[in-house]
């Protein structure tokens, strides 16, 4: 590989991830959960629609069967590996950057209590995996009490000479 500045930093950067990894560090790549464990972490999007909890990750470049996904106590656990042919490109002249991350991955998202772990299901379409699982029913937070109209006058007469209880 010929020594260009572009070269030396990346080499560099390498260099320096190994080193940290080896001290039980997980590098510069920056993790956007505490529960994200893996060299490179997908982007994960975690909604309500219809009373199901969706879950999208995207996981470009990947085949169905390089992902796993698993419930494990109150978590979705989503892992798997992606490569890609970076030998190639690296020994290519003029490359001036390569961002794509490769390697595993591992994504645990909390569930919330009560959830149908029955009832999921998971596509993967366009490099986009899809889970969903159905929420707990709501429970209702209280009671409506219906008003009735009426005078006072009549509510006295109601009671007139009989003990009220």
């Amino acid at each position: 590989m010929p020594l260009t500045p572009f070269g030396l930093m990346r080499q560099m950067m390498e260099d320096m991830d190994q080193l940290f990894i080896g001290f039980g560090g997980r590098g510069f790549i920056p993790r956007s959960s505490v529960l994200d464990e893996g060299l490179w972490s997908p982007q994960v999007d975690v909604l309500e629609k219809n009373g199901q909890l969706i879950v999208k990750a995207d996981l470009p470049g990947m085949k169905q069967d390089d992902i796993h996904v698993e419930l494990q106590n109150d978590q979705l656990v989503i892992e798997g590996e992606r490569s890609f042919e970076v030998e190639e490109e690296q020994e290519a002249e003029g490359v001036w950057s390569l961002e794509r991350g490769t390697g595993t991955f591992r994504r645990a998202i909390p569930l919330p209590e009560g959830i149908d772990t029955e009832s999921v299901e998971a596509n993967f379409e366009n490099g986009v995996l899809e889970i969903s699982l159905k929420l707990p029913e709501a429970e209702p937070q209280g009671k409506r009490i219906a008003v009735k109209g009426g005078s006072r006058d009549e509510a006295r007469k109601l009671t007139r000479g009989k003990p009220v209880h």
